[in-house]
């Protein structure tokens, strides 16, 4: 259970206040998930393995919120208070034949499938301009459902020969989906698509792998979006259909488990689901985007129990379609320059056996506040840590069992940060703990 509200409220000449929106008597934020499934594997003989994937999870979701807003100039603030339900099934079967042949010099480890998903998306909410006594003790009115189902069919296949690796996969799908409105009135969609991909990369005698990639992506969305989120009509979400182009070089340093990569991307993103808080309620709408940048990444396992990944994004995303004034535009709270540096230790022997600590830093450059391009929000840092201790260390009949914290946010840094002209606080420290046992 966490807060409902995270917002602060947001004076009408566009500066973030101190006042938090949050009623103390309407502010949990339930969420209950569960997931069940399994893996098998067989191995028929030496050139062929079949492999079956099933699982199914749920997440329930409570949220109680509140908030002001205004009834006229020299008028005192007034407060809504405001409850959000929100139930999510998935059941997913994937179903694969693994072949390894060759073509004369050629290798092959072709891959070829069909799966099944299944998802149902209930929602309601409400709201109450009298008191909390009077939200707490209506019901929740039904605000819109979706029941989906996906079916797809898929061939990999990876070809070696010598140093050279060619990947190709093509994949379609067909989807069917049935919403049901506020009002109870429904509607039925089908989509269906090809995506697919092909890459090739080479690997040098110094362990240098450059490699080039092109592919499609098709994914279809759950819940309701608005053209304008102004007004209350919204519609069922579009599926979100992207291609992507990246280059790069891999390199793995000899005699070190330790790699290090570079990667220039662009993706065109037609139908790209953001949420959109400008006028107080969070709401999904679907934008054309461009996002084309740089990434640099650095990872290291050491044999003394040491362990770094370091990286390093540069970004641009340009809104191709939005609302009015907005294209050409970057999108909103998304940074330029990102940076994130962790590293681990793991005391393999001694008085500390079985301890690990870990530490880093994640750094966002500025970004815009509004879809408009109008103003900026600052560069922020957080620093992150962590601690646990590995039972099986001590005891082997303990192996897989492990105790963990970590901290987010350590010294609790909070600057203001503005999305779609909407403005929020970083979220505060947070601590987790988990006791986890694998087998």
């Amino acid at each position: 259970v966490t807060g409902g509200t995270a917002a602060f409220y947001n004076s009408s000449y566009g500066v973030l206040s101190n006042i938090y929106e949050g009623d103390p008597a309407w502010n949990d934020f339930d969420q209950t998930q569960g997931r069940i499934g399994y893996e098998f594997e067989h191995r028929v003989n030496d050139w062929l393995t079949v492999r079956q994937n099933l699982r199914y999870d749920a997440v329930d979701s409570d949220i109680e919120y509140s908030g002001h807003y205004s009834v006229g100039a020299d008028q005192p603030l007034q407060r809504y208070w405001g409850h959000y339900t929100e139930t999510m099934k998935n059941f997913v079967v994937d179903n694969m034949a693994q072949l390894e042949f060759d073509t004369g010099p050629v290798r092959h480890t072709a891959v070829g499938g069909i799966d099944y998903a299944w998802s149902d998306y209930y929602a309601g909410s409400g709201l109450s301009y009298v008191s909390v006594e009077d939200i707490k003790s209506a019901s929740v009115p039904y605000s819109g459902g979706q029941q989906m189902n996906q079916l797809g069919v898929y061939l990999h296949d990876q070809m070696e020969w010598n140093d050279f690796t060619l990947f190709t996969s093509g994949r379609y799908d067909w989807v069917d989906t049935t919403s049901t409105a506020a009002d109870f009135s429904q509607s039925k969609q089908k989509d269906s698509a090809f995506s697919g991909r092909i890459g090739l990369s080479y690997r040098t005698e110094w362990g240098i792998i450059p490699y080039v990639n092109y592919s499609t992506s098709f994914s279809p969305n759950i819940g309701f979006v608005y053209d304008d989120i102004n007004s209350d009509v919204s519609h069922v979400a579009r599926p979100t259909i992207a291609t992507q182009k990246e280059i790069g070089v891999k390199y793995e340093i000899p005699d070190y488990n330790a790699t290090v990569s570079a990667a220039l991307f662009d993706i065109d993103q037609k139908d790209g689901v953001v949420f959109d808080a400008s006028t107080g309620i969070n709401k999904q709408r679907q934008l054309d985007l461009n996002s084309h940048g740089v990434e640099l990444e650095a990872n290291a396992s050491l044999d003394n129990g040491f362990s770094v990944i370091a990286s390093y994004t540069y970004l641009r995303v340009k809104i191709e379609r939005g609302a009015a004034g907005t294209d050409g535009k970057e999108l909103s709270a998304t940074p330029n320059h990102i940076l994130s540096l962790w590293g681990h230790y793991q005391f393999e022997n001694g008085t500390l056996e079985g301890l690990g600590l870990g530490a880093g830093v994640r750094f966002a450059g500025a970004s815009y506040g509004d879809d408009t391009n109008t103003f900026k929000n600052d560069a922020h840092a957080f620093v992150d840590a962590s601690l646990s201790y590995d039972f099986g260390y001590r005891n082997p009949k303990l192996e897989g069992v492990k105790l963990q914290v970590n901290a987010k946010n350590l010294f609790d840094n909070r600057q203001t940060i503005c999305s779609a002209g909407y403005c929020y606080r970083d979220e505060g420290r947070s601590l987790f703990g988990s006791l986890r046992y694998r087998f």
